[in-house]
């Protein structure tokens, strides 16, 4: 996401057995303002939503059945929560030669997250 920062604010619990399948929210900021994504490492896709009105931005929490709340704050609606399913992803896809697809073949548009420890952590610079 070259235009964007997402930052990860909550984890889905209970998910010991199959940590691939939790869900991570983020907080994404960008030129437009904040939204809320959802990623799942077996789907390897982002999920992208408009945060509610008046969200705390980058808090939540999610359930164990995969339901991210996000409190708000608005008028007439002083303390609240934001509901939101986390949608179900297909299986990551390896190509007839057993491989992952090379980024050329991704879908334009489309963020395709790096496990942590394949991130090039190296060419980031200090933000002080």
């Amino acid at each position: 996401m070259p235009d964007a920062t997402p930052t990860p604010f909550a984890v889905q619990p209970g998910q010991m057995l199959m940590p691939e399948s939790c869900a991570v929210a983020l907080r994404i900021d960008g030129a437009c303002g904040s939204w809320v994504g959802v990623w799942r490492p077996s789907g390897r896709t982002l999920h992208q939503y408009a945060a509610p009105g008046g969200w705390l931005t980058g808090t939540g929490f999610w359930t164990r059945d995969a339901v991210l709340n996000l409190p708000y704050a608005e008028q007439g609606a002083p303390c609240a929560l934001a509901s939101l399913e986390a949608p179900a992803d297909e299986p990551h896809r390896l190509d007839a030669n057993g491989t992952e697809p090379s980024a050329a073949d991704a879908t334009p548009g489309v963020c395709r997250p790096v496990p942590l420890g394949e991130a090039p952590l190296t060419s980031r610079t200090d933000p002080r």
